[in-house]
């Protein structure tokens, strides 16, 4: 009986291999890393990539809630005089913020100028045009905490309107805000009424010698701080 010839098994067993090498290239040769990696110079690919990130400014303001480091910045409140007397700090029990009860639902902000006491205010707020713009055009001597970030603003400025809206958040609490905002008020001629009640606080300042007046409306946010809203009119 004759024995199968070494070389021609060899040969067999060379191109079933090589043809199973050009049916299924293995995963790690370049032609796969080729097909995989998409073309840097597509133009689509390039505008993903270059595109600036989306920010959102309350989920930014909870990202050092847990944290055990110190925060990025001390705080920038705007000090109280010594002889400022105390907001005293809503826990969330007890009464409601009955003044509030008329605005705190406001879906607008000139909805919310709407539902002020002061005729002005509410004659001029269905004229509010928005933009960014008119957070920055506020009395200088009543302007925003330092630190507020801004949510949306609007405003009216003709020769019977100088009214502002402004809506913001801020890493602080509601009672902070309104002692040293009460304090400011005050010093540039305001009396201000503060109420309130189940995580809310409420002020009101109105100046008798021009007319100008102002609300501010505190919420506790909670992890965020304070939600806020603040309608101002300049007066005559």
């Amino acid at each position: 009986m004759r024995r199968p010839r070494p070389a021609l098994a060899v040969h067999t067993l060379l191109l079933a291999l090589a043809g199973c090498g050009v049916e299924n290239p293995p995963s790690g040769s370049g032609t796969a890393t080729r097909q995989a990696v998409p073309d840097a110079a597509d133009p689509l690919i390039a505008s993903i990539v270059n595109d600036p990130l989306m920010t959102d400014l309350q989920l930014t303001a909870r990202s050092n809630a847990d944290a055990i480091r110190p925060p990025d910045m001390p705080p920038t409140l705007m000090i109280p005089s010594a002889d400022t007397p105390p907001v005293a700090a809503d826990t969330g029990e007890g009464r409601a913020c009955a003044a509030c009860a008329g605005i705190r639902d406001a879906p607008t902000l000139a909805a919310f100028a709407v539902r002020q006491d002061s005729p002005a205010m509410r004659a001029c707020a269905p004229a509010m045009g928005y933009a960014a713009g008119w957070a920055a055009r506020l009395a200088a001597d009543l302007p925003l905490p330092p630190a507020a970030h801004v949510v949306e603003a609007g405003g009216v400025d003709r020769d019977d309107c100088t009214l502002r809206a402004v809506a913001f958040t801020a890493a602080v609490s509601p009672a902070e805000i309104a002692r040293s905002y009460t304090d400011v008020a005050r010093r540039a001629g305001y009396a201000v009424d503060v109420a309130s009640g189940r995580g809310e606080t409420l002020l009101r300042g109105r100046r008798a010698r021009d007319g100008a007046a102002f609300t501010l409306y505190l919420r506790d946010a909670g992890a965020i701080g304070t939600d806020a809203r603040l309608v101002a009119d300049t007066g005559g």
